[in-house]
């Protein structure tokens, strides 16, 4: 259930980036800029939806995930399934240059 409502807050959260570049209050070009988002484990959470506005706005996309799902994550990029949620708003796919696994580690002082 928890992912369903984190699916749920992530194509909220897209489409109220949407709505703001709609208005033209969000009216930012990243084009030549490269992106790095952390924390992307599939193509419907936070992550996801971050990467797609910033992709919108002309990022190169640089992903970073959780080792242990990173195989499973560029498996599903190739399946026809996600082609709908990597579809930008000029009709294009986002491409995402590069996954890194990326890991956390915390100390205490």
């Amino acid at each position: 259930a928890g992912h369903r409502v984190a699916a749920h807050g992530a194509k909220q959260a897209a489409a109220q980036a949407r709505a703001l570049i709609a208005r033209n209050a969000l009216n930012v070009d990243l084009t030549g800029k490269v992106a790095l988002i952390a924390g992307v484990g599939d193509a419907s959470g936070y992550g996801w939806a971050i990467a797609r506005e910033l992709a919108n706005a002309g990022a190169t996309i640089i992903i970073g995930t959780w080792p242990p799902v990173l195989k499973l994550f560029q498996m599903s990029l190739k399946k026809k399934a996600t082609e709908e949620a990597r579809k930008l708003d000029d009709g294009s796919l986002m491409e995402i240059a590069k996954i890194y696994p990326l890991d956390a580690m915390f100390d205490t002082p």
